[in-house]
């Protein structure tokens, strides 16, 4: 009986990443996936919460999801946001000029700033109405998506990470839902994945 307990964890624990990723792909809905953190803080007694935003509906449906929420006293919301390079700069890259990586990462630090200043806008007017105010600290990043958000988390000690399905255009989308499943599969927290409700058709 204890071989057979030994030897069925791993296919269980498979089991569940494979029904998580199929819900985190096909559900029409937000998403919670529960999940004790792997090295819990037992001294702490405020929450925190880690929000990766890209200014797309679903990543500002995120922010929403925060800002109308009661939360406990002393909660604590980091966002993040974080600019990606598409690929890396090569002697044989189109002879593109020197200039150009340089400015697409300006341009990426001009967005991710623009996306994490709108969700702290947010989440201060939220504050008004609160008798306990969040704590609010903003950063940008770059890098892959996926591997910032899982080390931010590990290293902040988070207990939940929020962020959108989706970004805004086909590739991001495609993106950002790839970043979501990977957040999902391996976050050392809890992780809620934000869908834009779909628009009511006319009647």
């Amino acid at each position: 009986d204890l071989h057979r307990r030994r030897h069925s964890f791993p296919t269980r624990r498979s089991s569940d990443l494979s029904v998580s990723r199929a819900i985190t792909s096909h559900a029409k809905c937000t998403v919670h996936i529960a999940r004790r953190r792997k090295e819990p803080d037992v001294t702490a007694n405020t929450m925190k919460i880690l929000l990766a935003v890209d200014g797309s509906e679903c990543g500002n449906a995120a922010v929403e999801e925060i800002a109308n929420r009661p939360w406990p006293r002393g909660t604590e919301v980091q966002v993040i946001s974080i600019a990606h390079l598409p690929f890396a700069p090569t002697p044989e890259t189109w002879a593109l000029p020197d200039s150009y990586y340089s400015q697409m990462e300006k341009v990426g630090q001009e967005q991710t700033q623009a996306a994490i200043n709108h969700a702290l806008s947010c989440l201060r007017e939220s504050n008004a109405a609160r008798e306990t105010p969040l704590i609010l600290t903003g950063k940008t990043l770059v890098g892959h998506a996926e591997e910032i958000i899982i080390e931010t988390a590990k290293d902040w000690g988070a207990d939940l990470i929020v962020l959108g399905s989706h970004g805004y255009r086909a590739i991001e989308r495609f993106l950002l839902g790839s970043v979501s499943q990977a957040v999902a599969s391996h976050a050392p927290c809890s992780v809620e994945i934000v869908r834009k409700a779909p628009r009511q058709e006319a009647q």
